[in-house]
């Protein structure tokens, strides 16, 4: 017979020696959690009528080569604690100058319709699964929840391109519209070694759903070349109240720079007639490259974490 998977409730947590302290700003927190073998980590989120809630995973574990593992699901649960939406997969992901394979990153949206004590959760897609990943998650509130950064013309181009300051240690929330033909990009200057976590939020089609405006998002280097693109990230992902909704048609990307450069990040519509608002959440979390050394602690603070719950 198998035995329920252990439950972690995480709180603002981070592995000090992966990267610096839990990112908290008024709207967007990024931590560096760890999975255990068969273990189910909950994130504790308090709701109210209209607030939204946008959960992201990004695994680190197989850094620098992609971000395969840990492979996650991560669900969202009502206050009856019953999941209203998962999502396996979700995303695209690139390592310096391209794309990388074995999306295994998850991705939710979620908006709320009653007051309530709701939360995340995270497992690994088979109990095999065990490793550090990064979760980014916000609860915001259209038209009262204030960004960190709002689109401003004209960034239509990498030439016109809007600065973005995200050092590593940051995370933001941005709010964004896109006119018939339009597009933002907004650069960023990163660091070997920085994790960029981003997804964007569609919000013309709410409160029914999240399919307006219909996003693509781009990452390109310096001098103009695609690095990567994604269209539609999250099958499964979003949901309205008590149950799931679509079409899903937010994006969403985990990129690892590998050299001190800027990038710049390109929202755009799907096609000419994908017009409307949307909020974008991305973090900046540094992760060094992994050594023997920073394997062997790791393993023994999970030994340490089991015998203590002996």
């Amino acid at each position: 017979m198998r035995s329920h998977p252990r439950r972690r409730t995480v709180g603002l947590f981070s592995l000090a020696l992966l990267a610096s302290p839990a990112i908290v700003n008024a709207a967007v927190t990024a931590t560096i959690d760890n999975l255990n073998l068969g273990g189910i980590n909950t994130y504790p989120l308090s709701l109210t009528v209209n607030q939204i809630g946008v959960f992201m995973t990004t695994p680190i574990g197989s850094l620098n080569t992609n971000f395969a593992s840990p492979d996650t699901i991560a669900s969202g649960l009502n206050p009856s604690n019953t999941i209203i939406t998962q999502n396996d997969d979700a995303g695209t992901d690139g390592v310096g100058a391209g794309t990388v394979i074995d999306t295994h990153g998850s991705l939710l949206r979620y908006r709320a319709t009653a007051v309530g004590n709701y939360s995340w959760q995270v497992r690994g897609f088979l109990d095999a699964q065990s490793g550090p990943y990064i979760a980014t998650r916000t609860v915001f509130e259209v038209g009262v929840t204030p960004g960190d950064f709002t689109d401003t013309e004209s960034n239509n181009t990498i030439a016109t391109a809007q600065p973005l300051a995200l050092p590593a240690g940051s995370a933001k929330l941005g709010f964004g519209n896109l006119t018939p033909g339009d597009a933002d990009v907004f650069s960023i200057a990163v660091q070997p070694g920085d994790v960029i976590s981003a997804a964007t939020v569609p919000l013309s089609g709410l409160p029914t759903n999240f399919s307006s405006v219909n996003t693509v998002i781009e990452v390109r280097d310096s001098s103009g070349a695609l690095i990567l693109t994604n269209d539609d990230a999250g099958f499964g992902s979003d949901a309205v109240g008590n149950a799931p909704v679509d079409p899903e048609t937010g994006s969403a990307f985990r990129y690892l720079s590998t050299t001190a450069q800027t990038i710049n990040v390109n929202v755009h519509g799907f096609d000419a007639n994908s017009t409307g608002d949307y909020a974008m959440m991305i973090s900046n979390v540094h992760v060094p490259e992994p050594t023997g050394a920073m394997t062997t602690v790791l393993a023994g603070l999970s030994m340490l974490k089991r015998r203590r719950a002996l």
